[in-house]
């Protein structure tokens, strides 16, 4: 048990200070820009909705707020927990496929103490790009407007994962597109909320392809034709 503490605070940390060394080389651009910088203030709470492929951007950009992540129970959980814990974030454990009602409802306790939750909304394992009502009963439970956001990054590695998770290359041109705020009503019903989740995917299918589209016009890279998911 010592012995994987120490593991795991030796991995966390180097992960950290990789990230953190690499990050600082990005051209980040938030749109719109005013709206940016409410969102990432402590002023006002949002329940952030990425995709599970991007969350590397968010993880940075998203570091210096009252924040707070759902990381899976997972053994290689509790990297990417020490990572966000150095990070800043507060780690929620739990999962869709593990302890994943326990998860939502740490996930609400901290929200309502004033953190703001980070979800990766079709994460942990998919399927990719469909959006999983958690996050939408997270919002009725706690009144918390639920903000989906899309990313970009140009050039980048894209790993051979189930989500194409991206990593942005140093001096990488980064963009993140914010979308609309959406209430859930407290006594929503199962059809209310099911209209509300499809309109967060349309949306966060939409801002991911504006996202990707400008940093690699910008950035001189291939243009993907309509539709880059």
């Amino acid at each position: 048990m010592f012995l994987n503490e120490i593991k795991f605070r030796i991995a966390g940390l180097l992960g950290y200070w990789v990230l953190r060394i690499l990050a600082s080389t990005w051209r980040v651009v938030e749109v719109p820009g005013d709206f940016g910088k409410r969102v990432t203030s402590e002023k006002e709470k949002f329940i952030h909705a990425f995709w599970h492929r991007v969350i590397l951007i968010p993880a940075y950009t998203h570091r210096r707020m009252q924040a707070v992540a759902l990381v899976s129970r997972h053994s290689d959980g509790e990297y990417i927990a020490r990572i966000m814990q150095y990070l800043g974030y507060k780690a929620a454990r739990g999962s869709s496929t593990r302890g994943g009602s326990e998860g939502l409802r740490e996930l609400e306790h901290l929200a309502l103490d004033g953190y703001s939750p980070v979800l990766t909304v079709d994460g942990p394992k998919g399927p990719r790009y469909v959006v999983k009502v958690g996050a939408v009963v997270l919002a009725m439970r706690t009144g918390i407007p639920l903000l989906p956001s899309g990313g970009g990054a140009w050039p980048q590695w894209v790993m051979p994962s189930w989500d194409g998770f991206i990593i942005p290359k140093p001096f990488a041109r980064v963009v993140i597109y914010h979308g609309i705020p959406h209430k859930v009503p407290p006594d929503a019903t199962p059809e209310e909320i099911e209209r509300i989740r499809a309109e967060i995917e349309a949306e966060l299918h939409e801002l991911t392809r504006r996202g990707e589209f400008t940093v690699r016009e910008k950035s001189g890279g291939v243009i993907p034709e309509v539709g880059v998911l």
